[in-house]
């Protein structure tokens, strides 16, 4: 069951609200007003009362003159007789000493007022009653007329804020629709000024933009991919077939090389992607990480045994437990394509040159190589997917490179040497 849209909860959120506003104003109005009328009573009665005691004052007489008709008064004379009293028998029998009281019959309230006067003959007592029948029927009487305004001004107040919230959204409507409606090259125009509105343009745009460049990417990762590994495959399955008729070592040779590049270039493919991702390495130690290059470039000298090609190493660890933010496999694997890339580039006779130095400052890995370089022109882009120096590489060696040192924050760099070229990798301490 769907609940109400953002329209719907703000209405009845600022609904609410007044109606508890006005809720709390109708309780203080009605205090109020009971107040005054219950006060109003009050002054009549003493009202009432003041005559009879300017009489007993100036005159001092025994028996105070009769009151106006209508007028409720008990007056209790020194001696206890009631030379006056129109009070109600209900009423008589329930005055008290309070100066001011309320007095409830069966029938009707009263508000009686109390005064007290010492004349020569003594203390004479004064009552005065006023009904309060009536002020009760006004005050229901006005308390109708409140419940029935505040409901008319809840009501007016739900309509003013539909109103209000509809004016307010419907750009936010209009740049949803925009949205929806969006081509492949446009982008959501931005209000003028600088509230929420065009910020929430503003900061679309760019999520637009970001995706687009994303997908972009992804599509020219997937094209340039299946490029790559539909020769590879092609020439594996070529291999096959040539391989079944005629099965020589060097047909066996041959297959074992394509496969090895296949393998490698889907390798590199997956841990791109999974850099692509934010995976962060898992940091080792330096005696580790020493131990994975040297175990790399043995490995490089186990392939290359028996031809002119020389893979030569240096290393120098000076904190065999500092932690750097690379794990070993990964090392490794900076190192194969490397000494791959650097074989590639002496051909069948030269030198190559692994360095390791881990020190307080961080990690820093060079393969150098002597042969013919780099081409000036290929410098600036050599790191970038699929830039290739030669028919033979993959183009992803390199940027795997570079996406595994930035993944540990850190740096590749290429610098040309006479002859050949040297590749840095450098990572900072974790």
């Amino acid at each position: 069951m769907r609940g109400p849209g953002i329209r719907g909860r703000l209405v009845l959120g600022a609904t609410a609200t007044a109606a508890l506003v006005l809720l709390a104003a109708l309780l203080v109005a009605h205090v109020e007003i009971a107040a005054t009328l219950t006060g109003a009573d009050q002054r009549l009665a003493s009202a009432d009362i003041a005559p009879f005691v300017t009489d007993l004052q100036r005159g001092g007489r025994e028996r105070p003159d009769p009151p106006s008709g209508g007028v409720l008064i008990a007056v209790r004379a020194p001696d206890g007789t009631w030379p006056t009293d129109t009070m109600p028998p209900e009423v008589l029998g329930q005055l008290g000493d309070q100066p001011m009281t309320t007095v409830a019959t069966t029938s009707s309230e009263f508000v009686v007022a109390r005064r007290q006067v010492s004349v020569g003959g003594g203390t004479w007592t004064i009552w005065a009653a006023r009904d309060a029948t009536g002020r009760a029927a006004l005050g229901s009487d006005v308390d109708l007329v409140l419940l029935i305004t505040g409901l008319m001004l809840l009501v007016a107040f739900a309509a003013a804020s539909m109103l209000l919230v509809r004016g307010a959204l419907r750009p936010v409507e209009r740049l949803r629709s925009r949205a929806a409606a969006l081509g492949p090259d446009e982008l959501l125009p931005v209000p003028p000024g600088a509230d929420e509105l065009s910020r929430l343009a503003v900061t679309l745009n760019r999520l637009v933009g970001d995706t687009r460049s994303a997908a972009a990417h992804e599509r020219r990762m997937i094209s340039n991919a299946a490029h790559e590994l539909r020769t590879p495959i092609t020439n594996l399955r070529a291999a096959v077939d040539l391989t079944r008729r005629d099965p020589s070592p060097d047909r066996m040779d041959q297959l074992v090389r394509l496969s090895d590049r296949l393998g490698d270039l889907a390798a590199n493919l997956l841990e791109l992607s999974r850099l692509d991702e934010g995976a962060k390495p898992v940091p080792a130690s330096a005696r580790e990480l020493e131990d994975a290059v040297l175990t790399a470039v043995d490995g490089w000298r186990t392939r290359l045994a028996g031809t002119a090609v020389d893979v030569d190493h240096s290393t120098a660890v000076e904190h065999g437990d500092a932690l750097l933010p690379i794990d070993a496999v990964s090392i490794g694997r900076v190192v194969d394509n490397l000494v791959g890339n650097a074989v590639k580039a002496v051909g069948d006779r030269g030198d190559i040159l692994v360095s390791l130095t881990i020190g307080a400052s961080g990690l820093r890995l060079a393969v150098e190589d002597d042969g013919p370089g780099m081409p000036p022109g290929l410098l600036t882009e050599a790191f970038d997917r699929f830039t290739r120096g030669s028919a033979s590489g993959s183009g992803l060696g390199l940027a795997l490179v570079r996406a595994i040192a930035h993944a540990g924050g850190g740096e590749s760099v290429l610098e040309p040497l006479a002859p050949g070229l040297r590749v840095v990798v450098t990572l900072p301490v974790a």
